[in-house]
């Protein structure tokens, strides 16, 4: 890490929101690596202000909202012009777990980037049975960001109640938006997100005769 980037130990449960904005430096990194199982994240009025990556050597789970600040697929711009957001200082957020990361059944929102290890799963419904089949049918997951896992599992069932079998209506339990902010400033050790797309050939086709 370098000196502008805030290397901040946080206990289980964790905050990240919290621990983060109140880091010196605007890029911070939340190690989680003491709790074999770490829980994040928690209920907070104030969205992330902050380039956030949270690390845990073990495994996460993320207990409630995540909110970075950019709940939606598309940057928001204050119409007035009075509230002005560089890129510079745009927040994003990025969960690594070097095991599984898995999601409870409450969370319905998660601004960023989530990264499960090598041969880890990332699971959308903590609380899912697959025997009874509506454990988890409530709430809605929305990613705003992008996921990425050796494998998943999506256990939101949806309810069945508001949207019976056979019938036309939306049954969408998990919703995963490809959100531009992680990419454009993303957070530490996400950086190749923001790298320069490789060189592409001018055509393709059969090359002209030598001679």
């Amino acid at each position: 890490t370098s000196s502008n980037v805030s290397v901040v130990n946080c206990a289980s449960p964790c905050n990240i929101i919290s621990a983060a904005n109140g880091a010196p430096n605007l890029q911070v990194i939340i190690d989680l690596s003491n709790n074999s199982t770490a829980t994040i994240c928690g209920d907070t009025a104030s969205p992330l202000t902050k380039q956030l990556t949270v690390y845990s050597s073990g495994d996460i789970t993320i207990g409630s909202n995540c909110n970075a600040g950019n709940n939606s697929p598309d940057l928001k711009i204050d119409p007035t012009g009075k509230q002005k957001t560089t890129l510079a200082s745009l927040p994003s957020l990025g969960i690594v777990a070097s095991g599984n990361i898995s999601i409870s059944k409450n969370t319905t929102e998660i601004d960023g980037i989530l990264y499960a290890g090598t041969n880890g799963t990332i699971n959308t419904c903590l609380e899912h049975n697959p025997y009874y089949t509506n454990d988890c049918a409530t709430n809605t997951l929305n990613i705003y960001g992008a996921m990425y896992a050796n494998q998943f599992t999506f256990g939101r069932t949806g309810d069945l109640s508001v949207c019976p079998l056979f019938t036309d209506c939306d049954f969408t339990t998990e919703k995963i938006n490809v959100s531009p902010a992680p990419f454009i400033n993303p957070p530490p050790g996400f950086s190749v997100l923001a790298g320069s797309p490789q060189s592409l050939p001018q055509y393709l086709g059969e090359a002209p005769p030598l001679y």
